[in-house]
């Protein structure tokens, strides 16, 4: 038998328990479950291609997907540091699976500026200041002579 005795036998690449990427997280609740790519496409609403890209990292989902996907898997692959307002905007986005044009629509600005918010490292602590900052503005006091500009600066 000796040269025709092949053992083929497939490699199975181990499966994190951390997952890093949606698809990651998509493939093994499909696995837990039992299900075929094909069943999760139909679930999730989109191509069977589109869930074989994501698992195997060729691609990731659009945002607009992104709430089906939550709702499959039952809780968010996300994390959000909530305490800093852009994540608070991001996490808005990701469960709505709204754009940056479409959010920007329903707080009636540009959605090129909820962009902007949501790249820059404000805490929502520091927002607070700032709003107090604004507030002080608005009734005339200079920020200088206000407390205001102290509390913005944590010069209290």
């Amino acid at each position: 038998m000796g040269f025709w005795n092949l053992s083929l036998k497939t490699k199975t690449r181990p499966f994190s328990a951390h997952c890093q990427t949606v698809g990651e997280h998509l493939k093994r609740k499909r696995l837990q479950l039992g299900l075929l790519q094909k069943d999760v496409a139909r679930i999730i609403k989109v191509s069977e291609d589109s869930v074989t890209y994501w698992e195997n990292a060729r691609s990731e989902p659009q945002i607009r997907y992104f709430p089906n996907i939550i709702k499959f898997l039952g809780y968010s692959p996300f994390q959000f540091d909530t305490t800093v307002f852009g994540e608070v905007i991001r996490k808005f986005r990701t469960e709505n699976g709204l754009s940056y044009k479409q959010v920007g629509k329903l707080l009636g600005i540009d959605g090129s500026t909820i962009a902007a918010w949501e790249k820059k490292l404000i805490s929502l602590e520091d927002l607070n200041r700032i709003e107090k900052l604004q507030l002080d503005l608005l009734k005339g006091l200079h920020p200088t002579t206000s407390n205001s500009y102290g509390i913005l600066f944590g010069n209290e």
